[in-house]
């Protein structure tokens, strides 16, 4: 479910995991249908983590 591996995101870059954040947040992302109301969200936390 998207929601768990954003959330896994999250947790990721409070412990300054940024590869594993990075790479929960392309997960979520890849598992949403169309244009979810929670992309733009997910997209917005992959994009400040820069790179």
């Amino acid at each position: 479910m998207p929601c768990s591996l954003d959330q896994r995101g999250d947790v990721a870059v409070a412990k300054g995991d940024i590869p594993a954040a990075r790479d929960a947040y392309k997960a979520a992302l890849a598992k949403l249908v169309g244009e979810a109301p929670i992309r733009q969200f997910i997209q917005t936390k992959l994009d400040a983590l820069g790179g």
